[in-house]
């Protein structure tokens, strides 16, 4: 059974937590007599503990993190290839289509920088722009460009 990484995570603190909490203190109560320097030392070995702990868990998000941005560029590489294949087999069914799509592409971005649209919508935008033609694909030669609606199926 695969363990969620958020309960793994969560278990290894709790362990680290309950380990140094229970040994730290004990060990610092067998060495230091003095009840005020007790006190002072078992402050200080719970703020290191929270202070390792919490740089132990930022280190870990940014590891995280970067797993995170690296699968979504490859994800960004497949969908920009997908849109290529997709652009070819227009120019092969279609002749000018791919043009005409980057075309339009090139105009619905230029239309969104001037919107002020964010660089994410910016691309959401290119990528319909560049699809909008895919249609095409499996709508027969004779009504593409028809002035009229095309046959219902049945």
């Amino acid at each position: 059974m695969k363990i969620n990484s958020r309960l793994h995570l969560t278990l290894i603190y709790l362990a680290l937590a309950t380990a140094w909490i229970g040994f730290a203190d004990r060990a610092l109560g067998h060495v230091i007599a003095d009840h005020q320097r007790l006190i002072l030392a078992t402050t200080t070995a719970g703020w290191m503990f929270v202070m390792g702990t919490g740089w132990l868990l930022f280190w870990v998000m940014g590891q995280r993190e970067r797993r995170v941005m690296s699968a979504h560029q490859a994800v960004d590489g497949d969908r920009e290839r997908m849109v290529n294949v997709l652009l070819g087999a227009l120019r092969l069914s279609r002749g000018d289509t791919e043009d005409h799509s980057r075309r339009v592409a090139h105009v619905a971005e230029g239309l969104g920088r001037l919107a002020g649209l964010r660089a994410e919508a910016l691309q959401d935008l290119k990528w319909g722009a560049l699809l909008r033609d895919v249609g095409h694909l499996a709508t027969p030669k004779a009504h593409i460009g028809k002035q009229t609606r095309l046959p219902t199926p049945g």
